[in-house]
């Protein structure tokens, strides 16, 4: 009997070791979910755990952008912009999608913090806008699945990203290759920046035109009012001397 119930304690205990052994999984899975969701709510976070290959090409293009912006390069900003846009896809189909969101968290941050000058550009410019308004809806939640990363990111603006960006690379290795992607950009960003640049000086003439007409109906307004003026005056002196001669009549 004794031999019997030491026998049924050891069963016991390595049903319960077995047991314990079985919820550490789910555990550590759990810690990886929340470290996920994490990184979609802190951009710096996601910056932090890119691989390196990823973080020298966020710091490559997007120092090419602010280069673009300062220079008022209508062109670069559509060509940088469509590029950061499109290796996001390219990511995705390389099956990096967990990558993808950090990445695209750390370029809207990018764009986030260059608000400011970006406006300028978006303001009449509506391939930049659109550009601007499609990065800053890059999914970036942990749970994002490879379908709708893929859509989030239109044909219209692979084909405004450079030859080597749109046929599948995710890397800019330096600033020199940066650069030469600006250089090497589809006809389709040329015709857009010159479609931006007229649509500007068209924008321009119709305020200058506005502002000349507005000054014209104020100048108008004045000659007006002095007119008007110049003749309640006159009708006031008319009334005044018409009062007295009928004083004199009625010898008041």
């Amino acid at each position: 009997m004794n031999k019997l119930f030491f026998m049924a304690l050891i069963a016991a205990a390595i049903t319960l070791s077995s047991c314990n052994g079985g919820t550490k999984p789910a555990q550590s899975s759990q810690d990886s979910t929340s470290v996920n969701d994490s990184v979609a709510q802190d951009p710096a976070s996601a910056t932090s755990q890119m691989n390196q290959e990823t973080k020298t090409t966020v710091d490559n293009l997007t120092s090419q952008l602010t280069s673009s912006l300062k220079a008022k390069d209508n062109k670069a900003v559509i060509s940088t912009l469509a590029n950061l846009e499109t290796i996001y896809k390219n990511l995705v189909e390389q099956g990096k999608v967990e990558e993808a969101t950090k990445y695209a968290s750390a370029i809207q941050q990018f764009l986030n913090e260059h608000k400011e000058e970006l406006t300028t550009f978006t303001s009449g410019n509506t391939t930049i806008a659109q550009l601007v308004s499609s990065i800053a809806n890059l999914p970036t939640a942990a749970t994002t699945t490879a379908e709708e990363a893929k859509k989030a990111v239109s044909t219209d603006i692979v084909n405004l990203a450079s030859k080597a960006i749109a046929s599948g690379s995710t890397t800019v290795a330096t600033a020199e290759e940066a650069a030469d992607l600006i250089k090497n950009a589809p006809a389709t960003v040329k015709s857009a920046a010159t479609a931006a640049a007229t649509a500007a000086a068209a924008d321009a003439e119709n305020a200058a035109a506005s502002k000349a007409n507005e000054a014209v109906e104020q100048t108008h307004k004045k000659v007006n009012e002095k007119v008007n003026q110049a003749s309640q005056k006159a009708a006031d002196k008319v009334n005044k001397a018409a009062s007295k001669a009928l004083d004199k009549v009625f010898g008041n």
